[in-house]
C-alpha cells in the first residue's frame, strides 16, 4: 500500500526536486494522457489495500513462530539495502543501465522492508482471538444431559 506512492514520488523527487512535487498536480490536470504510470499505480496502491485489510483480518489473533522471525529477516533486508544505497548512490550519470538497477534494487529493497515491517507488526500486536468467545458462549448454553 505504502510502496506505490513511494515509487510514484521519490524517483520524481529525485529526478526534478522536492520542490518540483508541487507542480506535478497542476501537470497532471493539463495533461491527463500523459498520467497513465500514475493510474498504474494507484491501482497498486487499491491493491494492496485490499490485501492489507484482508491480511489483518485473517492475521487477528494469530502467533506463529515461524513467520514472525522470517518477516523481521525479511524486514532487516529491507533496511539494509536502503540504507546501504541511500548513503553510497552510484554517482556515474553516464550509465543509465547501473542507475535503473540502482532504482529497481532499491525498489526491492523498499518492498522487502514495508512487508516485513507490516507482518512484524501484524504477528506481535496482542489481539483477542475468537477462542474465549466461543468459549464463554458454550459455557452459557451448557446443559447436562444426564439430568
Amino acid at each position: 500500500m505504502v510502496f506505490a506512492p513511494l515509487l510514484a514520488i521519490v524517483p520524481y523527487a529525485w529526478m526534478h526536486g522536492w520542490r518540483g512535487l508541487a507542480g506535478l498536480g497542476p501537470w497532471l490536470v493539463a495533461h491527463p494522457g500523459d498520467g497513465w504510470p500514475l493510474a498504474v499505480l494507484v491501482a497498486v496502491f487499491v491493491v494492496g489495500f485490499v490485501r492489507f485489510r484482508a491480511g489483518a483480518a485473517l492475521a487477528a489473533g494469530a502467533r506463529d513462530p515461524i513467520r514472525r522471525p522470517l518477516a523481521a529477516l525479511k524486514l532487516a533486508t529491507g533496511l539494509v539495502m536502503i540504507g546501504w544505497l541511500t548513503l553510497d548512490w552510484p554517482q556515474d550519470g553516464a550509465n543509465v543501465a547501473g542507475f535503473f538497477a540502482a532504482v529497481f534494487a532499491y525498489a526491492v529493497g523498499l518492498w522487502c522492508a514495508l512487508t516485513g515491517g507490516v507482518r512484524v507488526i501484524l504477528l506481535s500486536v496482542p489481539r483477542r482471538s475468537a477462542l474465549a468467545a466461543v468459549q464463554s458462549d458454550i459455557d452459557r448454553q451448557f446443559f447436562d444431559w444426564d439430568e
